[in-house]
């Protein structure tokens, strides 16, 4: 989903802090976002590790040079022990970092709360996609939505993109336990009992 919509208060605060003024040095050069993970694409479980991939391309017709700075939303009423996962994971990546700005975020919209930003200091052609991942280890796993903003200065004004990306928990396997396992057997026991009950009866009426 895009947006032309140029959202004043906010872009002001981070225009104040020069993070959007960094983003671009080119208008020419328009970005795009998309957010995968093969490991988390079908859940997150405990204790499971895996990777959070952020691609960047240049559509635009121009090189791309400087800062860049993509904000963080995640949404307030969910699991937020999971977003403190995410925001904690490594990058390996030097010119990628998660920044944690000291402002007052505003108030969520939606209940989408924006207050971490990540950035990437590299240098992005035309044409081409500049990639970081977030190494992270679930220990405490559950749900929460994220969505991930990038700003884009255009003869128009400021188009954001918004792409989402979803943190599910897995259902957690439940061990059988002793007395499972001795139920278990009970059971299959009292079947027994009753088929050659019922086998010696039928023998019987002959």
């Amino acid at each position: 989903m895009e947006t032309v919509a140029p959202k004043l208060l906010w872009l002001l605060i981070l225009l104040f802090q020069g993070q959007l003024a960094e983003a671009h040095n080119n208008s020419e050069a328009f970005l795009s976002l998309e957010i995968t993970s093969r490991e988390f694409a079908d859940g997150i479980a405990p204790d499971e590790s895996g990777t959070l991939n952020i691609h960047i391309t240049n559509q635009g017709s121009a090189p791309n040079e400087g800062q860049i700075f993509i904000s963080i939303g995640h949404n307030v009423t969910h699991d937020l022990q999971v977003l403190y996962q995410v925001l904690m994971g490594s990058t390996p990546d030097p010119s990628c970092q998660i920044y944690w700005p000291h402002i007052d975020p505003r108030p969520p919209v939606d209940d989408i709360m924006i207050l971490h930003f990540f950035t990437v200091d590299a240098g992005i052609g035309v044409g081409e996609t500049y990639s970081c991942g977030i190494d992270i280890t679930f220990t405490d796993p559950g749900m929460i939505e994220t969505v991930w903003f990038i700003h884009n200065l255009t003869p128009d004004g400021w188009v954001t993109q918004e792409v989402p990306f979803v943190f599910r928990g897995q259902p957690i396997a439940v061990p059988l336990t002793l007395t499972g396992i001795m139920l278990l057997v009970v059971l299959i026991g009292v079947f027994g009992m009753i088929s050659h009950q019922r086998k010696n009866c039928l023998e019987f009426g002959t």
